[in-house]
């Protein structure tokens, strides 16, 4: 998964790595799939690209109530300086339990790409980070080519109503 964004209420757009970058979208209504569509060649029920979006959006929806989002920071700490801010971060890492911040930045990367980026790119200058993201994306791509039906989408139907 490239880019996956939530352009309006239950209507969402995600870039899919496969052969080349495929565009999902995706229709949900009370987290039921009303529709989907996937620019790649695939001509059965739903492709691997669809499932990849609805699989990840299910995950975020999970999460999203942990995190603050992006805007929602920007306009908390609108009326603040960033020395201000960074005093109160402070702050907050100097009581914080070692275990229990380690453990809330790593669930945070797992959910968040430019924050893991970040910190790829922090504490591993040497890496090539952009890479890393890649090279997961082509090993889930690689599990797909490697399905018992040959073609590499299997059946995934099975996904379409709850979600």
């Amino acid at each position: 998964m490239r880019n996956l964004e939530e352009d309006s209420p239950e209507e969402w757009v995600a870039t899919v790595l496969g052969t080349e970058d495929y565009t999902v979208e995706v229709t949900l209504e009370d987290d039921k799939v009303m529709d989907y569509i996937c620019d790649c060649p695939y001509e059965g029920d739903m492709c691997k690209h669809v499932v990849a979006t609805l699989l990840t959006i299910r995950e975020r929806k999970k999460t999203e109530k942990y995190f603050i989002q992006a805007e929602e920071t920007e306009s908390k700490n609108s009326g603040f300086s960033s020395e201000t801010v960074k005093a109160e971060i402070d702050e907050i890492l100097a009581i914080a339990d070692k275990k229990q911040l380690m453990s809330f930045l790593s669930e945070y990367a797992v959910h968040h790409v430019d924050f893991r980026n970040a910190l790829k790119q922090q504490f591993i200058p040497d890496r090539n980070t952009e890479s890393l993201d890649t090279d997961y994306c082509q090993e889930v791509e690689r599990c797909f080519l490697s399905s018992p039906s040959g073609s590499g989408y299997g059946r995934t139907g099975r996904f379409v109503g709850a979600f």
